[in-house]
């Protein structure tokens, strides 16, 4: 199967394939929405599910077990490296999940860290070092951060345009 995302107003939804003929929803909404649908039937959670997030992803027959809620946020640190400690990926920025933002941030983060402890024979790391790769690194972390968050913005617009443009998937 394939995976499928779709941005909507107040979040996305996306189809994650587990199996030929069955897969995973995964829909990040504000919390108070999280919470009522935590507690309504099976029956109107899939009327939900299919109306509102699956209706251009593709069909979801059933609900097979009990939905599952995973608290999301948006954070970021302001430094990469303290006292020996080295922050990469989404230790140092999580991101909500509609861009591979942290994913992304980590093999760029592994590839600077790489170049950095092959380009000599002997490893040596401290300060300078640490230093070296947050001046690197820190600002690709913002930008991400950035752009993650202007794209949230600008799918929880209520611009008729831009609903118009959300609604093609």
């Amino acid at each position: 199967g394939m995976s499928m995302q779709r941005f909507l107003a107040p979040g996305t939804c996306a189809f994650i394939p587990t199996t030929a003929s069955a897969g995973r929803v995964i829909w990040t909404l504000p919390s108070a929405k999280v919470q009522a649908r935590m507690h309504i039937s099976k029956t109107e959670l899939l009327r939900m599910i299919q109306h509102d997030c699956i209706a251009k992803l593709g069909q979801v027959e059933a609900i097979i077990g009990k939905p599952v809620e995973y608290p999301v946020a948006m954070q970021r640190t302001r430094s990469l490296s303290k006292e020996g400690v080295l922050l990469i990926g989404n230790s140092a920025s999580q991101f909500l999940p509609i861009t591979a933002g942290g994913l992304n941030l980590t093999i760029r983060d592994i590839a600077v860290l790489h170049a950095m402890l092959t380009v000599q024979d002997t490893i040596t790391w401290g300060k300078e070092q640490m230093l070296q790769y947050q001046q690197q690194r820190l600002s690709d972390h913002v930008r991400v951060y950035e752009s993650v968050h202007w794209l949230l913005r600008l799918f929880r617009s209520s611009n008729p345009i831009l609903s118009g443009v959300r609604s093609v998937g």
